[in-house]
C-alpha cells in the first residue's frame, strides 16, 4: 500500500513539474513575440511582411532589419536599391559580418493570405547567415502610405477652428505617395503640389492653384501660406497635424 501511495505521489509531482515547465515556455515565447512586435524601427519607411512562419522586414535609411516571431532579429547596413523602372522592380542587397540579404520588390497587388488587405509590392527575400540560406515571399508597402492614405479635411489652422457652418467648402488634402504629389481644395481654388517626405519631416514645393473667383479668399490665403511653411507632421489616430518649427500650424481630420 505504501508503495502504491509513493508511486502516485511521484506521478502527480511529474505532472505538476511538466505543467509548470510548459507554462514557463509559453510565457517565454509570448514575451518574445511581444518584444518583437514592440521593437519596431520608428524611422522605417518601408515594411515587408510574410507568414509561415510569421516574419517582417523594416527598411530605414540607416539599416535593414529582419525579424521572426520567435524573437530572431538580424540587422544589415542600408544600401541604396538598384531600380529597374521598366520591370518596376527594386533590389536591395547588403551584407553584415555573418552573411547577406537580397530583397527583390516588384510592383503589383499582393495579398498576405491572412486578411482582405491588398499591398502594393510583391517581395522575394533571400537571407544567408552562417552559411545557412533562408528564402521568403511576402508583401511590401510604404509606411507613409498606410498613415497618410485617405482624404484629410482641415479642422484647425493656427489657433482657429474650422467648421462646415462657417464656409461652403472645407479645405482638404489627398496624398499620392507613389508620385510624391498632393492635391485638394484650399476653400475656393483647387491646388496641387509636390512634396518631400523623410521620417517625420515634410515640406511642400511648387504649390499650384486654379483661378476661380471667390468673394473671400482669407482662409485660402492662410491655408496656402501655412502649407508653404510647415516642416514636420504627425498622424495621431484620425488626425493629421502639421508643424512649423515644432509649433502646431494645421490640424486635419480623416472622414
Amino acid at each position: 500500500m505504501k508503495k502504491i501511495y509513493c508511486f502516485w505521489i511521484f506521478v502527480l509531482s511529474c505532472i505538476f513539474f511538466i505543467g509548470c515547465h510548459s507554462t514557463k515556455n509559453y510565457d517565454l515565447k509570448k514575451d518574445k513575440i511581444e518584444k518583437v512586435s514592440k521593437n519596431n524601427d520608428s524611422n522605417a519607411y518601408f515594411k515587408i511582411i510574410g507568414t509561415e512562419p510569421f516574419w517582417n522586414i523594416e527598411i530605414s535609411e540607416e539599416k535593414i532589419s529582419y525579424s521572426q516571431i520567435d524573437g530572431v532579429k538580424i540587422e544589415f547596413p542600408y544600401n541604396l536599391p538598384l531600380i529597374d523602372k521598366f520591370a518596376e522592380t527594386k533590389i536591395y542587397k547588403t551584407v553584415n559580418g555573418n552573411g547577406s540579404i537580397l530583397i527583390k520588390l516588384t510592383k503589383g497587388s499582393c495579398s498576405d493570405g491572412m486578411s482582405d488587405k491588398i499591398y502594393e509590392y510583391n517581395a522575394e527575400v533571400e537571407i544567408i547567415q552562417f552559411k545557412k540560406t533562408t528564402k521568403h515571399k511576402g508583401c511590401g508597402y510604404f509606411v507613409a502610405n498606410e498613415l497618410l492614405s485617405g482624404t484629410w479635411f482641415l479642422s484647425q489652422i493656427k489657433s482657429k477652428k474650422i467648421s462646415n457652418n462657417q464656409i461652403s467648402v472645407v479645405p482638404f488634402i489627398e496624398f499620392d505617395l507613389e508620385n510624391n504629389r498632393v492635391s485638394g481644395n484650399a476653400s475656393c481654388n483647387g491646388f496641387s503640389s509636390s512634396f518631400i517626405l523623410k521620417n517625420d519631416k515634410i515640406s511642400f514645393k511648387e504649390i499650384l492653384l486654379t483661378r476661380m473667383f471667390c468673394e473671400d479668399l482669407t482662409l485660402e490665403k492662410n491655408f496656402i501660406e501655412s502649407l508653404n511653411e510647415i516642416n514636420s507632421y504627425k498622424v495621431d489616430g484620425d488626425e493629421l497635424k502639421f508643424y512649423k518649427e515644432g509649433f502646431l500650424e494645421m490640424v486635419f481630420e480623416k472622414k
